[in-house]
């Protein structure tokens, strides 16, 4: 046999729950409100016909805000231009070196260098280069007077130019052997 639930009366649904004072030591917690569900049943309202459809433009373009051009003042006959102050030379960036660094990177580069100069020595000796043996000799020459231009300015940069006429070099003597 099942029970019976009261069911509650129109009136006592109309009132407002009564509303609980929580102690100031307990924050409330909100809570998010709820959206009302969206209904999928109702088709959407259908366009009216009455006006003609006019196509929708893009919003006008604004503008490119351009610079003021500069207004020079009129030169005067008899006043000399100034002189143009002489261009500042940029300061160049380079590796701080220690003793013991410097002294190294002088000793690979003399490796190096002498490594070039006996592949251009045994390229010489050669009677017929190819074109691209002769491209190589030409890279090489270039390679080392690169690097003995800037020896004393950045030796970083001098070492690694110096490197790659040494491999360019050990690849000359490969294509020299028969």
């Amino acid at each position: 046999m099942q029970a019976a639930l009261p069911v509650p009366s129109q009136s006592s649904l109309a009132k407002p729950a009564p509303v609980l004072q929580l102690p100031p030591s307990i924050a409330p917690i909100e809570t998010p409100a709820q959206e009302p569900p969206v209904k999928t049943e109702e088709p959407p309202p259908a366009p009216e016909t009455s006006a003609p459809a006019v196509p929708k433009q893009p919003p006008p373009r604004r503008p490119r805000p351009t610079a003021p051009l500069p207004v020079a003042p009129a030169p005067e006959a008899s006043a000399a231009p100034p002189p143009e102050p002489a261009p500042q030379p940029t300061p160049q960036l380079r590796e701080l070196l220690t003793p013991q660094q410097r002294n190294q990177y002088e000793r690979d580069l003399s490796k190096n260098v002498a490594e070039a100069r006996l592949a251009l020595n045994r390229a010489s000796r050669h009677k017929q280069l190819t074109p691209a043996q002769r491209e190589n000799v030409s890279r090489i020459q270039t390679f080392l007077t690169q690097a003995q231009a800037s020896r004393k300015d950045d030796l970083g940069t001098s070492l690694q130019l110096a490197r790659r006429a040494a491999l360019l070099g050990q690849e000359l003597m490969k294509s020299l052997l028969p």
